[in-house]
């Protein structure tokens, strides 16, 4: 019998074989930030720097949640329209502490980042040896 360690790089591997060879429900996804650094002095608008707009696109494994997804009976933050990715870990790093960040998924759409309670990160997050699987974001359009 394998031991939890050894399964996490295989499963790693393999998530990023169906991510990377674009199998299943996988699709570019963009991640739009402003890369301008902090105000100096936050009550002087002069001190605010100008817009700096960058952005990076990933792979993900996306699906879009209808009214007839059974993930929204059991959890009140997702509805109907929302887009639940998953992404390999190492997006977590070009995610974090970015400023203004919105992501723009192949149906046309722009969407921000939700706040989902623990009990919807238990059920969706794939933990291995104490290792996630990867990082998986629940998406509600933007505006």
């Amino acid at each position: 019998m394998m031991s939890m360690h050894t399964l996490l790089p295989r499963y790693s591997r393999d998530l990023a074989s169906i991510i990377g060879g674009r199998q299943l429900n996988t699709g570019d996804v963009v991640f739009h930030w402003d890369a301008a650094a902090g105000p100096v002095d936050r009550n002087v608008e002069a001190s605010y720097a100008a817009a700096q707009p960058q952005s990076a696109t990933v792979a993900g494994l996306i699906h879009w949640v209808s009214v007839r997804s059974s993930d929204r009976g059991a959890f009140q933050e997702i509805q109907t329209g929302d887009a639940i990715v998953t992404f390999q870990t190492e997006v977590r790093s070009q995610i974090e502490g970015r400023r203004e960040l919105y992501f723009s998924l192949p149906d046309g759409n722009d969407y921000v980042q939700a706040v989902v309670g623990k009990k919807v990160m238990e059920f969706w997050d794939a933990i291995i040896g104490g290792q996630p699987l990867g990082i998986t974001l629940l998406l509600k359009k933007k505006g």
